[in-house]
């Protein structure tokens, strides 16, 4: 490569550059022109003073472009030239499970008030999740477990495996007549036992009750 080339490729890359320098100090919303209260800024432009930043021409509505960055709001001071203001967000509820997660018992937090709830089961099918709303405060919904409710949390569903593992449970019936009795059943493994809400009895096919009772029959003038 010869001395011209050399100086050629310097100079774009120092052009390059250049305009990438300007358009990370210069960005679209905002001009090199400083501002005061005598100065007319271009239509479309208005004097606005930005953190760190002298007054300057830029696009109205501030608020409605510049990034304050995380966990911070963006607001617009009453005074002249207006000046943007970045504070913190104040974080007026908090959810331990990250939402209505119905499958995870969470507690959700009020912090205007210094109050707690966490969810809970109403009864054995329908469960009471919490959560924060958009506007900071805590909501609540009642919601149907599919398979079940248990420690402020919906069941998840379980799946058996194939195992032969033989458990013998007790079943209810339904009946036309009272009383109802309850029967057994044999499942191939305890995790089908419980998916069906069976009683486990013991392991093992079920087995016929035997119940032998002696009887003594004492008739008038007999002996034994």
């Amino acid at each position: 490569m010869n001395k011209n080339s050399i100086i050629i490729v310097s100079m774009v890359l120092l052009l390059a550059a250049n305009i990438k320098a300007t358009e990370v100090s210069n960005p679209s919303w905002l001009t090199d022109i400083l501002c005061d209260a005598t100065t007319e800024c271009p239509d479309g432009f208005t004097c606005v003073k930005f953190p760190g930043m002298q007054a300057k021409c830029a696009k109205e509505n501030p608020c409605s472009y510049y990034d304050c960055g995380e966990n911070y709001q963006c607001s617009v001071a009453e005074s002249y030239p207006p000046q943007v203001v970045c504070s913190p967000i104040e974080i007026r509820c908090t959810d331990s499970d990250g939402g209505s997660d119905y499958y995870e018992k969470g507690t959700v937090k009020e912090n205007v008030n210094n109050k707690d709830y966490t969810d809970f089961c109403f009864n054995d099918k329908e469960l009471n999740e919490y959560y924060c709303t958009k506007e900071g405060s805590v909501g609540g919904i009642q919601y149907p477990c599919p398979n079940g409710c248990k420690d402020g949390a919906c069941l998840k569903e379980e799946v058996c495996t194939a195992e032969y593992n033989p458990v013998c449970g007790e079943v209810q019936v339904q009946c036309i007549k009272a009383p109802c009795y309850p029967i057994k059943q044999t499942f191939s493994n305890k995790c089908e036992l419980e998916k069906a809400g069976a009683k486990f009895l013991y392991y093992g096919k079920c087995q016929e009750d035997v119940v032998r009772e002696q009887v003594k029959c004492i008739f008038s003038g007999s002996k034994l």
